[in-house]
């Protein structure tokens, strides 16, 4: 898989995602690394975060609140799409106290597409750039539904201030000559708008979408 004016990263900390889980689903330490947004603006409307338009061997970003210009650079308008299909991502997040200092955190990373399409990506547990607290599992398939998280990480902190990183990926399984896809915040889920979504090329299924996502603090 190829991201367009993408570079690889090395690896992170001992704590987080490995080179090789990075490469796995197409994101880099430069991702892994960055954090939520704070303040105004931090949360994204609720609009596409990325729309792209594929014929052939072109593809064009039609919009989107968390495109990727640098990513995305090279791609060119093609025609009138007629395939698509349209994918809600969400984040599901509590914590808990449980001990003086102990907490205990339910966290995950959903995505649900309109049709089966092929899908891969993987969430992980962070509180800063070098410090991550839990790894979901990797999913992969043909698929109209994925998630990653886990129901209980425990965290040796009485009130840790957590978020979720996680990254997923979206090809039609047919490689149609046209096509649409849309990635969308799920009803009125917050996405940090650290938020970034690239068109990306895979020698196996073609045209497709990366995002690296980011939900809010909690």
């Amino acid at each position: 898989m190829t991201a367009v004016g993408a570079c690889c990263g090395i690896a992170l900390a001992a704590n987080g995602p490995t080179s090789a889980q990075l490469k796995a689903i197409g994101s880099s330490s430069k991702a892994a690394r960055t954090q939520p947004f704070v303040g105004l603006g931090a949360t994204l409307p609720n609009q596409p975060l990325i729309a792209v338009s594929f014929v052939g061997n072109r593809a064009t970003v039609i919009g989107g609140s968390a495109v990727n210009v640098g990513r995305s650079k090279g791609v060119r308008a093609t025609g009138i799409p007629v395939s698509a299909v349209q994918c809600a991502v969400n984040f599901s997040t509590s914590k808990k106290r449980i001990g003086t200092n102990i907490s205990s955190a339910r966290w995950f990373s959903g995505i649900g597409c309109s049709r089966r399409v092929e899908m891969f990506g993987q969430a992980f547990l962070a509180e800063s750039a070098s410090k991550f607290d839990g790894t979901g599992p990797f999913y992969r398939g043909q698929l109209s539904s994925a998630s990653s998280g886990r129901s209980a990480t425990i965290i040796k902190a009485r009130n840790p201030s957590l978020y979720i990183f996680s990254a997923t990926n979206v090809y039609f399984q047919e490689k149609p000559a046209r096509g649409v896809i849309v990635v969308v915040p799920g009803g009125n889920q917050p996405i940090n708008g650290a938020t970034r979504c690239a068109v990306v090329d895979s020698r196996s299924f073609g045209w497709g979408v990366h995002c690296d996502m980011y939900s809010n603090r909690f």
